[in-house]
C-alpha cells in the first residue's frame, strides 16, 4: 500500500520548508559622499514546489507533466530577487529596478535551449529613469 505523501519523508520535509521559506529577506543600503547620495534596496524571497499526487498517465503529455510525475517530485526550487539602485547628484538623479530569479530544478534538467532560457534563471532591467531639475516654469523664456 502506499503511504500517504504527507506522512512520508519527503512530505514533512516539504511541510517544513513551506513554513519556513514564507519569510522573505529585505536588505537596504544607503550611502551619501560628498553631494552624491543613493541607496541599493534589496527583496530575496525562496520557494520550493512538489507534486502531492502522481501524474495522471491519462495527460502524461499535457502541460506540467512532462518533467515530474511522480508524488514528492520537486519541480520548482527558486530564489527570486528584486533590486532598486537610486542615485542622486545635485539636481540630478537615475533610479534602475532590476529582477532576477534561479530555478535550480530547471537549470539540471534536459529542457530545450529557449525553454532552459526562461524557466532557469533570468534578468530583466523593469524600470530605468534619469531625472533633474532646470528650474522653475517663468525662468525659461
Amino acid at each position: 500500500m502506499k503511504k500517504p505523501f504527507i506522512k512520508s519523508g519527503v512530505g514533512a520535509a516539504l511541510g517544513t520548508a513551506l513554513l519556513l521559506s514564507q519569510a522573505g529577506t529585505a536588505q537596504a543600503f544607503s550611502f551619501h559622499h560628498g553631494d552624491i547620495r543613493g541607496s541599493l534596496d534589496t527583496d530575496i524571497t525562496y520557494a520550493i514546489a512538489a507534486r502531492t499526487e502522481d501524474a495522471d498517465h491519462d495527460k502524461m503529455g499535457a502541460h506540467g507533466n512532462r518533467i515530474s510525475k511522480d508524488a514528492g517530485d520537486i519541480f520548482s526550487n527558486a530564489i527570486r530577487g528584486s533590486s532598486t539602485l537610486s542615485v542622486e547628484y545635485g539636481d540630478y538623479g537615475m533610479l534602475a529596478r532590476g529582477n532576477y530569479f534561479y530555478d535550480h530544478v530547471y537549470d539540471n534538467k534536459d529542457l530545450a535551449d529557449q525553454a532552459h532560457d526562461k524557466l532557469a534563471r533570468d534578468f530583466s532591467l523593469t524600470d530605468l529613469m534619469v531625472y533633474g531639475y532646470f528650474g522653475d516654469n517663468d525662468q525659461v523664456n
